[in-house]
């Protein structure tokens, strides 16, 4: 695998990351007409916990992975 192909697979990944089902259902839970529907809110709840959430997290470690930690160099 390249440095360029590397680079690429964890873009994806961030992208997958950051526009998981998290940031899309998360704030439906807040509306009135949702939260009404008790039995809706609490499906959407349960989708956000479990795709939204666990995926993000999952998709974060080879993220957090792949940035790689820089030290300042000695003097």
């Amino acid at each position: 695998m390249t440095a360029d192909s590397r680079i690429e697979v964890r873009d994806g990944v961030l992208v997958a990351h950051i526009f998981t089902v998290a940031l899309v259902l998360g704030p439906l839970q807040f509306l009135p007409k949702v939260r009404a529907r008790r039995r809706l809110h609490r499906a959407l709840g349960r989708v956000h916990l479990f795709t939204g959430v666990l995926l993000s997290a999952l998709a974060a470690i080879p993220v957090a992975c792949g940035q790689g930690v820089s030290s300042p160099k000695s003097a």
